[in-house]
């Protein structure tokens, strides 16, 4: 008799540990749903996000080659305008045209002689010098193909 109370003591022992695990099996279950419910919650948000990026990004590449195909066209009149211009200064007497050209930014002056024919450079670039020798250098010099440094390639 003593033999069977133990068992049952145990037997009862052995149920309340196996309601305990499965209270915390339960527990634990509805945890993992609820984070498995905020995954699924922060997965839809994330793919919302992505899609609002992706358009984004629709939207700045569209604006981009909008601007691209905008300085093409703005570069294009420009090179057009320094053409047009340099024809101008190549027909004008060589002395007038240095003493407009001695006033310009190097840049411009350089892109002008680049667009002129050698003959009406040259005339222009010599009048340049008498009224502006260091002018006249620098626009030389910015012409002038930049030296490649050989030795250090083996």
């Amino acid at each position: 008799m003593i033999f069977i109370f133990c068992i049952d003591l145990r037997a009862a022992d052995n149920i309340t540990d196996l309601d305990r695990i499965s209270r915390n099996l339960k527990k634990k279950e509805e945890e993992l749903l609820k984070k498995e419910a905020a995954l699924k919650k922060r997965e839809e948000e994330l793919r919302l996000l992505e899609s609002i990026l992706n358009e984004k990004e629709k939207e700045i590449d569209a604006k981009l080659t909008k601007l691209i195909k905008l300085y093409d066209e703005i570069k294009k009149i420009q090179d057009e305008d320094l053409d047009r211009l340099a024809k101008y200064y190549a027909s004008t007497n060589p002395k007038s045209a240095a003493k407009i050209i001695s006033k310009m930014e190097l840049k411009k002056a350089v892109q002008l002689f680049k667009r002129m024919s050698p003959m009406a450079a040259g005339g222009i670039l010599s009048q340049l010098g008498k009224i502006d020798p260091e002018k006249a250098s620098k626009i030389s010099e910015a012409m002038t193909p930049k030296n490649v440094d050989f030795g250090e390639i083996k």
